[in-house]
């Protein structure tokens, strides 16, 4: 039916469909950035709005056609002008959420556009088909290019929904897992300088808790929304507390799969601690003539090329003397791969704990001095709470010392010992537990 005065055509620079209380709404938006909503579709909400025909006399500026079917849109502004004195209560959800999530959001997005032109509308864009309730629907809707917004704070505001909220966080939150599966697998070579490895470690974390963080406040707005929406409190407090558990529990798992590669940041960052310390010197009048390697201090990111390039250095090296606290378990047991390929024997003159020991009982001979002294405890990595069983890094540890020959009593009595304390058995059950072969005169 023909109206009068004729309505003017509105170029549309963007066209799309929103949902609430189970309904949709069609909206458009000229190159100015006003809103405009469907006649037709908010006649389900009220039945008291004015026919088309004397919408067209009382308010000629505010309706316009703008879309290719040519039907009748009112400028949202000018809605809630009419709609505000009534005290139906769907009529006042609709207006709190028209202002919630429409016009509020439009008048940012233009007040941003004054200094972005990204921000600014230049051309229409298709009606998107109304959302289906099912749930591979919603899978499928995150790879809708209409849908998806590259910008990664969008999920943060709550208007993909609570179900599509759940599934792009989660989507994501996998792919970030695979990296960090990926990056723990092939970091952990010490014979290459890995420590390069921590900051990709670093990144992944932090954009780990942006993404979590931003997936949690997007849950608690779409549950806000839904509600507004008509959804009932306890679905959307439900939804909301879905997410969010989901959220928290995805970004303590990256942290625990990257906690080892952020102890060794912080250890060669902010600790500045570095590789054991090479020194060599003569052997002992007695013995034998060979030079003799001194590995002194921590067994930090690095040891293992350390040890590698003072025995290729000094190709005539027999034994090892070592003096450490301990260490990264990973180059404990690199270095401990070079002292048996090499058949080298160690030597103990003083301290030689955790790590260290590793080390040690790889020696084809394995001297302990006087003052010699060997500690002994399950492994722990910082920043972890302390595992009260043996671990598979302990078990690993466990399977070392038996294959080079210490007893299994002993290899126990290691594995009971917590990480936050240290075995230091005496001399002679060194030697009869098949951990030390000689005595140092």
């Amino acid at each position: 039916m023909a109206l009068s005065p004729p309505l003017p055509v509105m170029p549309a620079a963007r066209l799309w469909k929103e949902r609430h209380a189970h309904r949709y709404l069609s909206l458009a938006q000229n190159e100015d950035g006003q809103i405009w909503v469907l006649v037709q579709d908010v006649r389900q909400w009220t039945r008291r709005l004015p026919p088309d025909s004397i919408l067209a006399q009382r308010h000629p500026h505010a309706l316009a056609r703008c879309d290719d079917t040519r039907r009748v849109y009112l400028q949202a502004e000018e809605l809630v002008k009419l709609l505000s004195g009534q005290q139906d209560v769907a009529v006042l959800k609709l207006l709190n959420w028209l202002e919630a999530f429409v016009l509020r959001p439009a008048r940012q997005r233009a007040e941003w556009a004054r200094t972005d032109p990204r921000y600014r509308l230049q051309r229409a864009e298709p009606e998107l088909e109304a959302e289906s309730t099912t749930f591979w629907a919603s899978c499928q809707s995150l790879v809708r290019p209409s849908h998806w917004d590259p910008r990664i704070w969008r999920i943060s505001t709550g208007v993909y929904g609570l179900r599509r909220t759940f599934l792009a966080g989660l989507s994501v939150v996998f792919l970030t897992l695979g990296l960090s599966s990926l990056i723990d697998e092939l970091a952990w070579n010490v014979e290459k300088v890995y420590v390069a490895w921590t900051w990709v470690a670093i990144a992944l974390v932090v954009w780990a808790g942006i993404w979590n963080l931003a997936w949690l406040l997007g849950g608690l707005r779409a549950a806000v929304r839904r509600n507004l929406e008509g959804l009932p409190v306890g679905l959307a407090a439900l939804g909301a507390i879905g997410n969010g558990v989901v959220a928290v529990w995805s970004f303590g798992v990256v942290l625990g799969m990257l906690s080892a590669s952020l102890s060794i940041f912080k250890s060669y960052y902010v600790d500045s601690e570095r590789s054991i310390q090479t020194l060599v010197m003569p052997g002992p009048d007695g013995l034998d003539t060979a030079p003799m390697l001194y590995l002194k201090g921590k067994v930090g990111v690095g040891s293992t090329l350390a040890l590698k390039a003072a025995l290729e250095e000094n190709p005539d090296i027999r034994r090892v003397v070592l003096r450490s606290p301990g260490g990264l378990i990973v180059e404990g047991m690199g270095m401990a791969q070079l002292v048996k390929t090499r058949q080298l024997e160690t030597v103990v003159l003083g301290e030689c704990a955790s790590a260290c020991t590793l080390v040690y009982v790889a020696g084809s001979k394995r001297w302990l001095g006087r003052k010699g002294e060997l500690g002994f405890h399950r492994s722990f990595i910082p920043g972890e709470p302390l595992s009260l069983v043996p671990t598979a890094e302990d078990r690993g540890m466990g399977d070392w010392y038996a294959e080079n020959g210490v007893s299994e009593s002993f290899i126990n009595r290691v594995l009971d010992t917590p990480a936050n304390d240290l075995w230091t058995p005496p001399p002679d059950t060194l030697m009869s537990n098949g951990v030390s072969t000689d005595v140092w005169q």
